[in-house]
């Protein structure tokens, strides 16, 4: 079984990414090595998965129709091996990462589907900054977390979890609180209260950035920017339920963050972890 479960995970990966040499890259196999996982499971099951071509690989009529069969199956044996490992040890727990607004907003949701299919699992979340969340997960001390701006880090499996739109934040009375829209532009001149997690990305569209004040306390910014002292450009998850009077604007050229849940790449997972990163995984925004 557990190596029908690899050529099974192999179909899962390769049907989200649309190709063969991305979930490789996703699993830490060769894109050879996946591309005879699925012609094994063609033979095996005598259907064709996939047609290939010169673009994506996309699925078959008969692939949509596995799909979801494969991926509950997939599910349950993950279920199977974490009952497995209950009974002969305490119960397992997994440790989590993550910043306030990723906890509060996008958490509750997976974490209850989990908990509820895994009732004899404990899961212990820790909040922090995007940096003391990296730490965490690189010094071993959480199996999972949630960090944006991971393309390229071989050190981490990574997983795109959540994107929110870019928003400008002014106080009530800016001379832009009228606009539906703000042009990036227009702030170039403006003093800012810079986050210090997203002051990175505002670079190329800002090369002259006026901070103002640089934290990583998204409340405090809000709050400044309340009292005027500058404007912000923020997460708009930043700015769910907001309890202050501020104006907040999309911008005129709509900018995107993508937030991932990501793992040590040479760390393996153990069962209940990784049946989290794959729930996770599988409910991404």
């Amino acid at each position: 079984m557990s190596a029908n479960i690899n050529k099974y995970r192999a179909f899962l990966e390769a049907a989200r990414r649309g190709s063969f040499t991305k979930a490789a890259g996703a699993l830490g196999y060769s894109q050879s090595g996946v591309s005879h996982m699925i012609s094994d499971l063609e033979r095996l099951w005598s259907v064709r998965l996939f047609g290939r071509g010169g673009g994506p690989v996309v699925l078959t009529r008969r692939g949509e129709e596995l799909l979801p069969l494969v991926e509950e199956l997939c599910r349950s044996y993950d279920r199977l091996q974490l009952k497995l490992d209950e009974a002969d040890e305490d119960l397992p727990s997994v440790r989590v990462a993550a910043t306030s607004s990723i906890a509060a907003y996008r958490l509750p949701r997976p974490l209850g589907l989990f908990v509820a299919e895994n009732p004899r699992i404990r899961v212990d979340l820790l909040l922090g900054t995007y940096a003391e969340v990296e730490r965490l997960i690189l010094e071993d001390e959480v199996d999972l977390g949630f960090l944006p701006n991971v393309a390229g880090r071989e050190d981490l499996l990574a997983r795109p979890f959540d994107r929110d739109e870019i928003v400008a934040v002014l106080p009530e009375r800016h001379r832009l609180a009228s606009r539906a829209r703000v042009d990036i532009e227009e702030l170039a001149d403006e003093e800012f209260v810079a986050d210090a997690e997203t002051a990175p990305l505002l670079q190329a569209d800002l090369r002259h950035l006026r901070v103002r004040f640089e934290t990583a306390d998204v409340t405090a910014i809000i709050s400044m920017v309340e009292s005027g002292l500058g404007v912000s450009l923020l997460p708009s998850l930043a700015l769910e339920r907001c309890p202050f009077d501020v104006i907040v604007r999309h911008l005129d050229n709509p900018a995107f963050r993508t937030t991932y849940v990501v793992c040590r790449r040479d760390a393996p997972l153990s069962p209940p972890a990784a049946a989290l990163f794959a729930l996770l995984d599988s409910s991404a925004c």
